[in-house]
């Protein structure tokens, strides 16, 4: 693991102007935007058109690929706390990592999720569609918390919990 981490920092110190400044505000209002836009789609064809499904990518349409992250995983109330939730993650770790290596992660990341359910489907010919970032924002979600492991949150803006045990909370269900 070190030798990739060095890996990606030599890149991201030869390629300073590959990273989108800001890339989670454009996620976050994109998802908003998608959110809204949704709202006046009756027939549901908006996210028909963005969702990662393997055959249409195996059929041409590659932006499947990384648009999926803009289908907003929550609505109304919860969608808006989610997307300051993860803008506020994001935003930190950018200043933190800087803008090249935090875009390598979240598009590494959506790539790798993307290629993950094409596997799938050329090992077992099962359509698995992925709608959302969730995959892509518990990494997000779990950087973060290992970065900053005594950092509070405030659940329901009242309890207020460290992001170690928010993480355990979340690996958890997956030991």
């Amino acid at each position: 693991m070190r030798k990739l981490n060095e890996s990606i920092d030599r890149f991201c110190a030869l390629h300073p102007r590959l990273g989108i400044t800001g890339l989670m505000r454009y996620i976050v209002i994109a998802n908003a935007a998608v959110y809204i836009l949704g709202l006046f789609d009756r027939s549901g064809m908006l996210y028909q058109v963005l969702f990662m499904d393997p055959q249409a990518v195996l059929h041409g349409q590659i932006w499947r690929l990384v648009s999926y992250v803009l289908i907003p995983s929550s609505d109304g109330f919860w969608l808006i706390i989610s997307l300051m939730f993860y803008y506020w993650l994001g935003e930190s770790l950018e200043r933190l990592w800087g803008s090249t290596k935090f875009t390598v992660y979240y598009l590494s990341g959506t790539l790798l999720s993307a290629l993950a359910v094409l596997l799938v489907y050329f090992i077992d010919k099962i359509p698995m569609p992925l709608v959302g970032a969730g995959y892509v924002n518990t990494a997000l979600f779990m950087a973060y918390a290992l970065t900053y492991r005594d950092a509070t949150v405030r659940i329901y803006f009242i309890l207020p919990v460290k992001m170690k045990w928010l993480a355990n909370l979340e690996a958890a269900p997956h030991l």
